[in-house]
């Protein structure tokens, strides 16, 4: 696995090879910003989704709604540089697991990540399974968002901020639930898929 500055573009001599073999073209957006676009009301169920567990968890929280008003201010001390990093570093463990999903990611010379800001990826041109697919996009969500806060009730703890990044994870996992909802629409369920650039393919 390399690190890299952005996915790269689609080859698309590679593309025509790919389907001179037999591959087949996804159905998808044309560009990342059309896929964001079209995630967002996922990202908006996702965190209500999120929350709602979160509150059956944690049912002291909801004790917060009752107040008569809100107000919140912020000071650039020390704690918000902690959360900063906080929420970078749950971004990284998000597109880790991605890349731990993915077989032999530590030996592949096609599997690639990288960070922008606050955004992450992880890019791979290896040929997986559906199923596989289907790990690598929904493990983030699964672990961070859901398992991560279960392990702090047993443990009985309930951080405010470990649990908002739980909702954050939760909104920012819409992109692969998108790819993945267009992955189980149209791939068998013994297909394989494979990503060149922005452009996926599966047989």
């Amino acid at each position: 696995m390399k690190y890299i500055k952005e996915i790269p573009d689609e080859n698309k001599e590679l593309t025509e090879e790919l389907v001179q073999k037999g591959w087949n073209i996804l159905k998808e957006p044309s560009s990342l910003s059309k896929t964001i676009a079209l995630s967002i009301p996922i990202s908006i169920i996702l965190m209500v989704i999120a929350i709602g567990y979160l509150m059956l968890l944690f049912p002291e929280k909801l004790d917060m709604a009752n107040v008569d008003g809100f107000s919140m201010e912020i000071t650039i001390n020390f704690n918000l540089i902690l959360y900063i990093v906080g929420l970078l570093a749950y971004t990284f463990l998000h597109e880790m697991i991605h890349a731990l999903m993915i077989p032999n990611v530590f030996r592949s010379e096609k599997t690639y990540w990288g960070m922008n800001g606050c955004f992450g990826f992880v890019y791979s041109e290896e040929e997986v399974k559906r199923s596989r697919f289907v790990l690598i996009s929904i493990m983030p969500l699964l672990v961070l968002t859901f398992a991560v806060p279960l392990v702090l009730k047993i443990a009985g703890i309930s951080p405010w901020y470990i649990l908002l990044l739980c909702v954050i994870n939760a909104g920012g996992a819409c992109v692969d639930i998108f790819n993945l909802i267009l992955v189980i629409k149209q791939v068998p369920s013994s297909g394989m898929v494979v990503s060149n650039g922005m452009r996926t393919l599966y047989k």
